[in-house]
C-alpha cells in the first residue's frame, strides 16, 4: 500500500480549515526553497511516529512532489 493511498485520504467527517492548510503548505515550500533545504530527486529520511506533526510533514512533502517510499 502506498503512502498516498493510506495517509492522504482524509476521513469524510474530518473538518479542517482549507485556507490554513494551503497557507501552511505554501510556507513549507517557501522555506525549503529559500534555504535550499531539498532538491527534487534527493533522498531524505522522515521519521514518522504517527503523530500529527510528523504525519503532516510527510503529507506536505508528498504534495510538494517529493517521492515517498
Amino acid at each position: 500500500m502506498s503512502f498516498q493511498s493510506c495517509i492522504l485520504q482524509l476521513p469524510e467527517k474530518v473538518e479542517y480549515d482549507a485556507e490554513f492548510v494551503a497557507s501552511f503548505e505554501a510556507r513549507v515550500a517557501d522555506t525549503i526553497k529559500e534555504y535550499g533545504l531539498l532538491e527534487q530527486g534527493e533522498k531524505i529520511l522522515v521519521a514518522v511516529s504517527g503523530g500529527k506533526d510528523s504525519t503532516a510533514l510527510l503529507s506536505v512533502l508528498c504534495k510538494q512532489g517529493y517521492e515517498v517510499e
